[in-house]
């Protein structure tokens, strides 16, 4: 496959969940990749994340480059943030919560990026070169329903932690540890 080629079976998968996604009545876009060498970020806007929450969560889905023509494998990201304000007395148990729950993942991870105190759930997939557009744009929609599945699961639980000060303790009887 060309790069050309590549480039464009992505963007015709992103733009048609984007209308999808629209349809549904969800804030998204697409950002346009300025360059070769930059990506397209299709941008959702979650009204609410959670059982309990009311907070919205922001995700970020996109291919990572690939180096060239001959590569194999291609790389797709789900990315959903859903908080953007760690408090820093909490961030110690925030973080032991973290290892719990991904310890228990079946894919992905939650992280937390402490100097901007940022975190989200991150799942990367490997992903075969020469897929059609409907078979690149099926993998990726599994991709993206997991990791907004996976995300819901957990946010209550690491907001709780984050934003009331829960205790560990009390995450595990949670997970029914």
């Amino acid at each position: 496959m060309t790069m050309k080629t590549i480039n464009e079976s992505r963007h015709e998968v992103l733009n048609k969940i984007l209308g999808e996604l629209e349809e549904q009545m969800l804030a998204a876009q697409l950002s346009d990749a300025q360059d070769e060498e930059s990506v397209e970020v299709l941008r959702v806007v979650f009204d609410e994340m959670g059982f309990d929450s009311e907070d919205g969560a922001i995700g970020e889905f996109f291919f990572m480059p690939v180096g060239g023509e001959e590569d194999s494998v291609q790389h797709f990201v789900a990315s959903v943030t859903v908080a953007d304000d760690i408090k820093e007395e909490n961030k110690g148990k925030l973080y032991e919560a973290l290892a719990i729950i991904n310890n228990y993942l079946p894919c992905g991870a939650f992280v937390l990026d402490g100097k901007r105190s940022i975190l989200s759930y991150r799942l990367t997939v490997p992903l075969p070169m020469g897929l059609s557009a409907d078979q690149l744009y099926e993998e990726v929609n599994i991709v993206m329903g997991n990791a907004v599945a996976i995300t819901d699961q957990y946010t209550d639980l690491l907001l709780k932690v984050n934003f009331d000060g829960m205790e560990v303790d009390e995450v595990l009887e949670a997970l029914g540890i």
